[in-house]
């Protein structure tokens, strides 16, 4: 498991989970301020993955990228075949955390971005992503930006069912949406393409 500041609170929790339910983690690590494009140039990453030999990861990052459109391109793209050539054969995506638009509008702005190019970056590319963007509680956040460790809890609680489908190896090719939504998706095309196109159309109608 690799992610940014937000999974110092949820990777604790989400080990546990998978420990207790028979999947132990054995590789796991939280860095603040890490993105996407220093976790591809990162070479002590690596070097821990190629010393862990993890067939399946989790990621938990997106917060913290400062890319634009070609994001997906340059880093998101190339990081997921790295990996794959690293041996992992599965990934699970958690996604950007929202932000308050009062508190930290900058911030709040690249995270509603960031999490729909994962949507469709991931989707295309046979990732598993949990769309946690709508769940946030920011009652009680300091900054705008990170939750008060209960309010973390009950994000873990909500996508926990996912997180052990997923780690059962369940629901590899299939569709979820719903609340929290799980995107998978293993092909690519016209109908990935179609498909993406239709997810932006409901996530933009439902924030209207």
């Amino acid at each position: 498991m690799i992610g940014d500041s937000h999974s110092q609170v949820i990777f604790p929790m989400v080990s546990s989970a998978l420990s207790s339910a028979g999947h132990p983690v054995s590789l796991q690590v939280s860095r603040p301020g890490l993105s996407e494009k220093a976790f591809l140039n990162d070479a002590d990453l690596w070097s821990q993955i190629a010393y862990a030999k993890p067939e399946r990861m989790i990621i938990a990052l997106g917060g913290n990228n400062m890319e634009g459109a070609s994001y997906v391109f340059t880093t998101l793209g190339p990081l997921i075949s790295r990996l794959r050539e690293a041996g992992v054969k599965d990934i699970l995506w958690i996604g950007p955390f929202r932000a308050d638009e009062a508190k930290a509008p900058s911030t709040a702005a690249r995270h509603a971005t960031t999490n729909g190019y994962l949507t469709g970056g991931l989707l295309t590319r046979g990732v598993t992503f949990v769309d946690v963007y709508d769940l946030m509680d920011l009652a009680g956040s300091n900054d705008g930006v990170h939750l008060t460790p209960a309010a973390y809890r009950r994000v873990v609680e909500q996508i926990k069912p996912q997180l052990l489908a997923w780690a059962r190896g369940e629901g590899s090719t299939a569709l979820v949406l719903g609340v929290p939504r799980l995107y998978v998706f293993a092909g690519a095309g016209v109908f990935s393409t179609l498909l993406f196109a239709l997810l932006l159309r409901r996530r933009s109608r439902r924030r209207r």
